[in-house]
């Protein structure tokens, strides 16, 4: 199986900073019918696609831009898929930064000065386990960042970095509420927020909510 897939996303403006960062693979939820049924978020994928193995590759887009300046990554990824539980991803990222700043002389006068960078960030690693369930739903990846990216660029911290996710939800009616718990000794991005800095020390973060279908295509959540 080859699939390609291209992503997307438009992010809010941040300080510009820059960092490395990974591609956090999100399931999204089986499509419902259009009149969106009782229970529209499946419980268990169909055999047709909870069979499916082999290579997944894909690339991914973002960036901040404000007044300070413009940050953009593209992420180029490749993983495999061995069954419905077990996948692996690995991916490089490249980013473009270009920021402005402003320095005032003796005299009064300004002047605007802009630096760009670009360069190659950490490679991620990913293991991918799913444990799907009637009762709950269980879903953990542990993602690692090797630090072969040059120091001096900011695009690294230097030092290795790992996450460790742990996801839990279970469909109830119409809604998948969901619990998330995340350790690592880094603040990794969101599927939503491109970090504009990179970070190490240890840290926890937790996370709860709820989703839920609108459409065949579009989905709300919190």
């Amino acid at each position: 199986m080859h699939r390609i897939l291209i992503f997307l996303a438009f992010l809010p403006p941040g300080v510009l900073i820059a960092q490395s960062t990974s591609s956090t693979s999100v399931t999204a939820p089986p499509r419902a019918q259009e009149t969106i049924p009782e229970g529209a978020f499946a419980k268990e994928p169909p055999d047709s696609i909870a069979d499916e193995r082999g290579f997944l590759s894909y690339i991914d887009f973002s960036g901040n831009s404000n007044s300070i300046g413009q940050m953009f990554t593209v992420g180029f990824s490749l993983g495999y898929q061995f069954n419905k539980q077990v996948s692996v991803d690995g991916q490089v990222p490249f980013y473009y930064v270009s920021a402005s700043t402003t320095t005032t002389d003796s005299t009064g006068g300004t002047e605007s000065i802009t630096t760009t960078d670009q360069g190659i960030g950490d490679p991620s690693f990913a293991l991918v386990l799913r444990f799907p369930n009637r009762i709950l739903d269980y879903r953990t990846h542990l993602t690692a960042w090797v630090p072969v990216a040059d120091i001096n660029s900011g695009f690294t911290t230097g030092s290795v970095l790992v996450d460790w996710t742990s996801h839990f939800s279970r469909p109830v009616g119409r809604l998948l509420p969901f619990g998330q718990i995340d350790l690592a000794n880094t603040v990794p991005d969101t599927p939503l927020f491109l970090l504009p800095y990179t970070a190490e020390g240890l840290n926890a973060r937790f996370e709860t909510g709820a989703d839920a279908p609108l459409t065949r295509i579009f989905s709300t959540g919190a």
